[in-house]
């Protein structure tokens, strides 16, 4: 199996670089090499703030780095010391190969609109001169209030994956981590069917979204095949 060099942001936000970082490994020993992960091991016992220590650190994965067959590069920055781990590896003439990790979230909602509901309620109420009408939207109101408390944790994402210069082989073990890692957050993960993102695409089109069954185009119902 290869050695793979991994090298990514670990200073600043260390907390979630050092997630990321342990992703990343965990990308390329599903991708069948051996990930190694200096920044990741040198600060169990080096103070990366320390500036020897830290420069010391950078030394000694350099001498990591001459053993293996290439460098992944991940992140959306190149840090000072990836630059440098960057140069070496020229230097030693070991391929740099930079991973392109593309991942956009988009929240959508999934049926029920509350915000939009109570604006036109308290509209309604401000507008209204009968007493008796304003406590029956004000009961409307508070409904839509308990309603809205008790669905909060049934709200759905659309999490769209751009893949970008990944092989056709990598996609499905590169959609299971993510999925994988979701999971472990307490979510409900499944991967969208049709049917899904048919209705995801009516609601974000303000079309009406309480139908079973979705168009595949407008007016589809009142299309007579063979007529």
């Amino acid at each position: 199996m290869k050695l793979i060099y991994i090298t990514s942001p670990f200073a600043g936000d260390i907390e979630h670089n050092t997630k990321m970082g342990i992703e990343y490994c965990r990308y390329a020993a599903d991708n069948g090499v051996v990930p190694i992960a200096s920044h990741l091991l040198f600060p169990l016992f080096l103070n990366d703030s320390n500036p020897a220590e830290r420069e010391q650190g950078i030394k000694m994965g350099s001498q990591l780095l001459a053993s293996c067959d290439a460098v992944w590069v991940f992140g959306d920055r190149i840090s000072e010391g990836m630059r440098r781990e960057i140069e070496e590896a020229e230097k030693f003439g070991i391929p740099v190969n930079y991973q392109n990790w593309s991942e956009e979230m988009c929240r959508l909602n999934s049926r029920e609109n509350f915000e939009d509901n109570k604006r036109f309620l308290k509209t309604r109420i401000e507008q209204e001169n009968s007493p008796i009408i304003c406590r029956l939207l004000e009961t409307d109101l508070r409904f839509l209030d308990r309603i809205q408390v008790q669905m909060a944790t049934a709200r759905e994402f659309l999490i769209i994956i751009r893949l970008i210069d990944e092989k056709q082989k990598e996609i499905f073990s590169y959609l299971n981590r993510i999925e994988k890692t979701l999971r472990e957050q307490s979510f409900s993960v499944k991967r969208a069917e049709k049917e899904d993102i048919k209705r995801i695409l009516a609601v974000y089109f303000e079309q009406n979204a309480t139908s079973e069954k979705f168009e595949n185009f407008d007016g589809e119902r009142w299309i007579i095949l063979n007529d």
